[in-house]
């Protein structure tokens, strides 16, 4: 059985929540915030031309949305290859220490009364996921109206993490809804913590980090740390909107999942755009999507100024290509923050010279990053 990682050594600045944990997982050895590769989609034949030998990633990626229980209970009928599918498996990324993780758009007890009766569904997921695991994080709210209640999450987590933690040897990330108020927060912490669950997926869902989030994000730290554990725990976050402001017409776009390192995260995974889903109105027709020159949607990340930066290179306009290399530079970057960090124990001086960090909000991001 497998709940936490072991943390070798932990080194915290004093003004923000960056910070170096060394530990392992398996054969990987984390000496800093690491990014994970986002493979879903990606096609051998381009990491091997754009990224394999750019760039050597410890982790890899694919963050999935499940929208209809349906899409659960198929599982037991679907033949091998659509079983396949369903979990993003390639052939070629059999060598790859390549996690999945899952967000759920429904309530499970809506359909089930314990998750034993999925049981199926996790011991299929444990196969193709490795080094670690994740618990699914279900979409606590949308538009509409609640989708589950904090104390059905809570059991959800727990029966899950059960059945994942059955003869298991990998390490298993509990998640975190960016959607849950502080109350919810403190309560799901709470819990966790006497549990002994030390592993924490913060499930973004789209969202980026402005103000509120690192607000959100500092309050979870402040009470992880007031607890004592602040130093045993591993942090990913995940499903990022890269950028806090999406801006066609603007040459320089702030970027947001940058700032995950200097907010507390250990491994940083994939980007995601917000799920926008338009509520129709009686007699008027939906809206068609608006429809951005390529120079926009295929920003490059400039990790002199923090922003996201047009480029009218066309290689940089295949959606895999653009995010390995973004990836790249981005993982890149929080090297040299940690090699800045290690060398003068702090890091608000080395934020300081990143224009995107004293322009945008007339510098109130930085404020928020760097008073813990």
């Amino acid at each position: 059985m497998s709940k936490d990682i072991p943390i070798k050594e932990a080194i915290e600045d004093k003004k923000s929540w960056f910070n170096v944990k060394r530990f392992k997982i398996g054969t990987i050895d984390v000496n800093r915030p690491e990014k994970a590769l986002d493979l879903k989609s990606t096609s051998k034949e381009n990491f091997d031309k754009y990224i394999r030998s750019s760039h050597p990633f410890n982790f890899f990626e694919i963050s999935k949305i499940v929208s209809k229980f349906e899409k659960i209970t198929a599982l037991q009928e679907n033949e091998d290859p659509e079983i396949n599918s369903f979990f993003g498996y390639a052939k070629w990324r059999d060598n790859k220490p390549m996690s999945l993780n899952f967000t759920f758009n429904f309530n499970p007890f809506n359909y089930v009364k314990k998750i034993e009766e999925i049981d199926y569904f996790f011991n299929f997921y444990h196969a193709y996921s490795n080094p670690f695991l994740f618990v699914p994080n279900i979409k606590i709210k949308t538009s509409l109206g609640r989708i589950i209640d904090i104390d059905k999450y809570i059991q959800f987590v727990d029966e899950s993490f059960t059945i994942l933690n059955q003869k298991n040897s990998k390490p298993i990330f509990v998640p975190v809804s960016l959607r849950m108020n502080i109350k919810e927060q403190r309560e799901i912490l709470e819990h966790y913590t006497k549990k002994e669950y030390f592993n924490y997926c913060f499930d973004f869902e789209g969202k980026h980090i402005d103000k509120v989030h690192i607000g959100r994000l500092r309050q979870f730290n402040s009470k992880l740390k007031e607890l004592g554990y602040f130093d045993k725990a591993v942090l990913y976050y995940t499903n990022i909107n890269r950028v806090i402001a999406s801006i066609p017409g603007q040459e320089k776009n702030p970027a947001s999942d940058v700032l995950a390192s200097i907010t507390g995260a250990n491994i940083i995974g994939v980007n995601r755009k917000p799920q926008r889903g338009i509520k129709p109105i009686p007699g008027r027709p939906i809206p068609k999507p608006k429809i951005y020159p390529p120079d926009h949607i295929f920003r490059v990340f400039d990790n002199t100024s923090y922003y996201y930066l047009k480029s009218a290179d066309k290689k940089q306009h295949i959606d895999e290509v653009n995010r390995g290399l973004n990836a790249i530079n981005l993982d890149n970057e929080f090297e040299s923050q940690t090699i800045y960090f290690l060398k003068n124990l702090e890091i608000e001086k080395y934020l300081d010279q990143k224009e995107m960090l004293k322009q945008y909000l007339e510098g109130a991001i930085l404020k928020s990053l760097i008073k813990k």
